[in-house]
């Protein structure tokens, strides 16, 4: 948590304090940066990873204005140290049209632009859609569209899209599916093996040819995100032999490197 709580254990109401900041926190993200800018891994800086879980957000979820000074001093207190590493790029929040409007995520985004100075790339990821493509902040457009959407007419479809709001802006699909995941809820209930690795780097390929970018999640139903055994997966070092996805895309990267 980014900001002292008197509950930190407590992740319903853990009592936090909107004006103070956990200097501790902010000190072990600045290590990370360091060792990640080391081996030439930049970081997606995001503000809030999931704003609607309980203890999150303490700014009114989606009646917020996008006004109050308490979160604009979480923006810029993080922007006046971590703006200095090359290695950052922003994110305003995860899944913003959960816990906040358009209206307010449009103007947390050019508050954010506004507060670097040296203005590294800069988007919010949501959902099949972008509002925010006529706006001047971002940098590029974030979607997330799972595979039944196909990602290359997907991203085709994008890039008309923004080509006819008048902007030239990089089209992304982020977080588009994960190897072999087929629980409830955001699993969809898919069935093996329609996710496979295999699977998901056809729809990589797909959505380079189109034009666009991709960023795909890990494994989901081993070690990270569902289950006992959580936390897991490959970045966080605990992939395995049942993970090939991430082996695939490496050679589209060594395809792409390969030519100017």
């Amino acid at each position: 948590m980014p900001r002292l709580c008197a509950l930190p254990e407590n992740i319903v109401d853990p009592g936090v304090d909107p004006s103070r900041f956990d200097v501790a926190f902010w000190r072990r993200y600045e290590r990370m940066l360091r060792v990640a800018r080391e081996i030439d891994i930049v970081v997606e800086v995001i503000f809030y990873a999931d704003g609607q879980d309980p203890g999150t957000d303490r700014f009114s979820g989606k009646a917020n204005t996008g006004n109050d000074p308490l979160e604009h001093a979480y923006y810029q207190y993080a922007v006046d140290p971590l703006a200095a590493f090359a290695n950052v790029c922003w994110d305003v929040t995860n899944e913003y049209h959960v816990f906040r409007t358009v209206q307010c995520t449009d103007r947390l985004g050019a508050l954010l632009r506004s507060a670097d100075p040296y203005r590294h790339l800069i988007s919010v990821h949501g959902h099949g859609e972008f509002p925010f493509r006529g706006s001047a902040w971002p940098t590029h457009a974030i979607y997330q569209s799972w595979d039944d959407q196909e990602g290359h007419a997907f991203l085709l479809a994008k890039r008309k899209q923004q080509t006819d709001a008048g902007r030239i802006m990089r089209q992304v699909n982020a977080e588009y599916g994960y190897e072999d995941y087929y629980g409830v809820g955001w699993g969809e209930n898919r069935a093996a093996p329609s996710r496979t690795g295999y699977t998901r780097r056809r729809l990589a390929w797909g959505m380079y040819f189109a034009g666009g970018y991709q960023t795909t999640g890990e494994r989901a139903d081993t070690g990270t995100g569902a289950g006992a055994d959580t936390g897991g997966g490959w970045v966080n070092g605990r992939g395995d032999s049942c993970m090939t996805m991430l082996a695939g895309h490496a050679h589209i990267r060594t395809f792409f490197e390969s030519f100017q």
